[in-house]
């Protein structure tokens, strides 16, 4: 902390006993990458987190380590910061590293691993869960656990069966839709995302237990009888506590996982059974 930027980000080439001719540029390309032209010469406590944690960034770039981690680099910055540097990660990941280098970058959160868009290892208690391209595990998670982690807010997972052609759920009936028509078993858990449930004048009446305004959605939870669901609304809405709201769900995005938790069918065509 003692150090300014410029000498925190040449610490390690300093270290290695580097040219100063070579260190000054090494540190000047990083800085650059990570937008911190003009700073070199503050201390780090004049630094936003924000500015931090790029110094942080730039400091690792300077080694052009052939591996690069990144341990939950966004995890104490708010919510704009947190979108700001997550487009300037895809950009330093892009441009900023050669080809032989390899990113590992720990996230808790979803939407950083889905957006960053890389190759995606979910990880739960120390187990491999599922590996795969970042698009390929949200549409087709493998099973509950993976929905769980790969989708904020989780995705809902209700016990379902099916009689007469129609899902049933607690005391609501919807219409099978085509990808989970050839379903062999009539007991499964049925998912749905938040943001596949709907405000419809014509829905389902839930109740509102809390709402809670997460950037610019509106989470919804709800409950009716025992069942409890999440809605992800995409503006900023005022609701109260008790209110009563009408929802439909989007059937054709539906999931349906067996007794035991392995997806079965999903709207993309995936299945793990």
């Amino acid at each position: 902390p003692h150090l300014n930027v410029f000498e925190n980000i040449a610490f390690p080439l300093k270290q290695r006993g580097l040219d100063p001719q070579k260190i000054n540029d090494e540190v000047f390309k990083s800085l650059k990458l990570v937008g911190l032209e003009g700073y070199e010469k503050r201390k780090i406590q004049e630094l936003s987190g924000g500015q931090q944690q790029r110094v942080s960034v730039a400091r690792s770039l300077v080694k052009n380590a052939k591996i690069l981690l990144l341990d939950e680099p966004l995890v104490n910055l708010d919510y704009k910061l947190r979108e700001q540097l997550r487009e300037e990660f895809k950009n330093i990941f892009v441009n900023g590293l050669s080809k032989e280098s390899i990113v590992i970058f720990s996230t808790t959160d979803p939407r950083e691993a889905m957006e960053l868009n890389g190759e995606v290892i979910v990880l739960d208690e120390g187990r491999v869960l599922q590996v795969g391209a970042a698009k390929e595990i949200f549409e087709n998670p493998k099973n509950l656990k993976v929905a769980a982690i790969s989708n904020d807010p989780p995705m809902n997972i209700l016990k379902a069966d099916i009689d007469s052609n129609k899902i049933k759920f607690e005391d609501i009936e919807i219409d099978i839709p085509d990808h989970l028509s050839k379903l062999k078993d009539k007991n499964f858990n049925f998912g749905i995302r938040a943001s596949d449930v709907e405000l419809n004048d014509n829905g389902f009446e839930f109740e509102v237990e809390l709402a809670e305004i997460s950037g610019s959605e509106t989470l919804l939870h709800l409950t009716r009888g025992n069942l409890k669901i999440i809605a992800s609304i995409e503006e900023v809405m005022d609701f109260k506590i008790r209110d009563k709201v009408k929802i439909n769900f989007k059937s054709n995005k539906a999931y349906a996982f067996d007794e035991i938790g392995n997806l079965i069918s999903s709207p993309f065509g995936g299945t793990n059974v």
